[in-house]
């Protein structure tokens, strides 16, 4: 856990992955507390892929 009591201004940066989606991403500021959201690129996101065979299956990638 970080604890941070800055006077005066503050800056923090981070280094994105590009698994992170962050043309959409969401910031709010109340009390004091800065909440990031940042959803998933949709080429990180989980898919189905269906697979052909003798009987018919589904595999989550």
């Amino acid at each position: 856990m970080l604890i941070e009591r800055p006077t005066g201004r503050f800056t923090r940066r981070l280094t994105l992955s590009d698994a992170l989606d962050s043309e959409t991403a969401e910031a709010a500021y109340d009390n004091g507390v800065l909440t990031l959201r940042i959803p998933l690129a949709a080429h990180a996101r989980p898919r189905k892929i269906a697979i052909s065979g003798s009987a018919p299956r589904q595999l989550t990638a």
